[in-house]
């Protein structure tokens, strides 16, 4: 039976998506309708939309994937959180007229421990360190899909994104091979391609690449650099409220 008060949300096959790509970067977080956070062990960060969250729900959560689990054990379930301001917790409990009761206290852990989260407010003067973006491109998710399954055949551990003529190149690359004789696969990017500056490229960590949602229809890439050179890759789709930003690594 539906709770018969305005402070119950429910999450789609989407919401549960998007919590589960936050818990990739991080899997302490708060749970709430715009987060930003960074991943503690590499230069990466995420800014996202939860579209089931309402404005007035927020809760700090140690283990996101916990709580994704909890929900999903419940039939047909839904949170009411009218208790989590003055006791702490929501209940997780089934949202229909079946017959029995069964249902879960989930408490809210301490803000303090939510390391990993950022003021969202601070993107903008994180995003202003760099330039305007040099080098930009679109992927769809079928060639997402092609570069994540050919680093998995190859054991590539890196991928590096090359300017080369009027389109991007996009490798992966297995660094145990033999540097003379290094297996790779490579595909180019020819939609929506801006090249700035030709000789701008970008090494990245796969584990990075791989966090990023399989089912977004396609992405804005974009490269920018700052005035010491260093540089900053964006990864986009503002439709599906995903913004990825990840740091080069120097060890490509």
């Amino acid at each position: 039976m539906t709770k018969q008060n305005d402070k119950v949300l429910t999450f789609s096959k989407e919401g549960l998506e998007r919590l589960k790509t936050i818990s990739g970067v991080t899997n302490n977080s708060f749970i709430q309708r715009e987060v930003f956070v960074q991943d503690a062990g590499r230069n990466m960060f995420l800014r996202a939309t939860v579209i089931d969250i309402p404005d007035d729900f927020t809760m700090p959560v140690f283990d996101i994937n916990e709580f994704i689990s909890t929900y999903k054990m419940v039939d047909n379930p839904a949170v009411d959180y009218s208790k989590l301001d003055d006791k702490g917790f929501v209940k997780i409990f089934k949202n229909d007229d079946s017959k029995g009761s069964e249902f879960f206290k989930y408490f809210k852990r301490e803000e303090n421990l939510m390391g990993n989260n950022i003021n969202i407010e601070l993107e903008e003067k994180i995003i202003s360190k760099f330039s305007d973006e040099k080098n930009s491109f679109t992927i769809s998710k079928e060639k997402i899909a092609r570069i994540l399954k050919a680093s998995s055949i190859l054991d590539a551990k890196c991928i590096t994104i090359t300017p080369k003529d009027d389109v991007i190149t996009i490798k992966t690359i297995n660094p145990k091979t033999n540097k003379l004789n290094t297996n790779t696969f490579e595909i180019d990017i020819d939609n929506n391609v801006e090249i700035g500056l030709p000789d701008v490229d970008f090494n990245l960590e796969y584990i990075l690449f791989a966090k990023i949602e399989k089912d977004v229809d396609e992405y804005d890439i974009h490269i920018r650099i700052n005035e010491k050179g260093k540089k900053m890759l964006v990864i986009e789709n503002k439709e599906r409220g995903l913004c990825f930003y990840m740091g080069e690594s120097n060890n490509i």
